[in-house]
């Protein structure tokens, strides 16, 4: 399946990236390219919600596109929420922790949207 990416509220404050399915590392690039591209324009923090709620798992070479991805965060990327993560990924996020601290060190796991909502305190989502 994939990633995609959609906004959380018409003014591009919360971004909600969903993993679904199978993806891969390439996926994963992808979405981090398309991720920085989005956020360079504009003129405020963006806080990002990864929803692994329908993820059928996370690919076991992920750490190789950490490098990328602290290469790629953007001066107004914000908080980094992470929904459903399986162990396995809770385990690779804290050795990327080391390894891209900027692009994983503000991150929060979560259990469900709601709570990732509430900690980028969005009470009501506003489709863009």
């Amino acid at each position: 399946m994939g990633i995609k990416i959609l906004w959380e509220d018409r003014d591009k404050t919360v971004m909600r990236q969903v993993y679904e399915g199978r993806w891969s590392v390439d996926d994963f690039r992808q979405v981090i390219s398309t991720t920085h591209k989005l956020l360079n324009g504009l003129p405020h923090t963006v806080d990002i919600i990864m929803d692994a709620t329908l993820s059928d798992g996370t690919p076991s070479n992920i750490l190789a596109a950490m490098r990328y991805a602290e290469q790629q965060v953007t001066p107004n990327q914000g908080r980094v929420i992470v929904i459903g993560a399986d162990l396995f990924m809770q385990e690779m996020l804290a050795v990327a922790k080391r390894i891209a601290p900027r692009a994983t060190g503000n991150t929060t796991l979560v259990d469900t949207l709601e709570d990732a909502r509430v900690l980028v305190g969005q009470t009501k989502f506003i489709p863009a």
